[in-house]
């Protein structure tokens, strides 16, 4: 068996209940041990390894964590981006780092097992309103994806992207609110004329810095939730 398929056949095992309660907030939630306990018993003669890179983009600091499964024959990995705070209350510089290691390694595991934290705090701030899990579509910019559970997949999923070489011309925010919820979203325009939205802040910084450097870059994206509209995966300044 290879690793990709040990993958997702752990992929379709896993399960991970958000056992941590959040007092202030009032919201159940799961961290990086969680999912560690519940990924262990499927493991089987394969080994998950998770590592931190302190990256500088533009003037902030992110922290990169990479979750890496492995057997004897090969690995795959998945890598995630958390910004570090200028400043945090009742924290000093080594929690800010540390809080943002944590963050970045939970989403680098949710995307390699294939975990949703779309309905987790952290993300929506919703705190426990039900109302709150149903968005009014006419509220959300064009590009949001649907809020649904992952599928679970017997073979290799065909992703719906597209990747271009680019130079960005612009790049925009876009607050609002969403039954309570507040959201930014960001437009990032490229010299040809195309545009591409995100809710990332880690993506939008660092096509602010692209721009600024000029350089021709790598954008990953696939179809927002409207007809038309495109949502931005990944950037990269590997191009050359």
């Amino acid at each position: 068996m290879s690793i990709q398929q040990k993958l997702f056949k752990i992929q379709k095992a896993i399960k991970a209940p958000k056992s941590q309660f959040n007092k202030f907030g009032h919201y159940y939630y799961r961290n990086c041990e969680d999912i560690f306990e519940a990924t262990k018993p499927h493991l089987d003669d394969c080994t998950v390894t998770i590592t931190d890179e302190i990256i500088l983009i533009g003037n902030r600091f992110y922290v990169k964590a990479t979750a890496t499964i492995s057997d004897n024959e090969g690995s795959i990995s998945v890598s995630a981006y958390a910004r570090e705070a200028d400043v945090k209350k009742g924290m000093d510089e080594s929690q800010i780092t540390g809080a943002s290691s944590s963050y970045a390694r939970k989403y680098a595991l949710n995307g390699l097992f294939l975990i949703d934290d779309t309905k987790d705090a952290d993300s929506t701030n919703k705190h426990g309103s039900k109302e709150a899990d149903t968005p009014q579509e006419k509220d959300v910019p064009d590009f949001e994806a649907p809020e649904v559970t992952p599928q679970r997949y017997d073979e290799p999923p065909k992703m719906n992207e597209d990747e271009v070489l680019v130079k960005i011309a612009k790049v925009e925010s876009k607050k609002g609110e969403t039954n309570g919820h507040e959201w930014t979203a960001y437009f990032i325009h490229t010299e040809t004329g195309s545009s591409y939205g995100t809710f990332s802040h880690t993506i939008a910084d660092m096509a602010r810095s692209f721009k600024k450097e000029g350089k021709l870059i790598r954008l990953k994206w696939k179809p927002g939730k409207k007809e038309g509209s495109k949502e931005v995966v990944e950037l990269s300044d590997d191009a050359a």
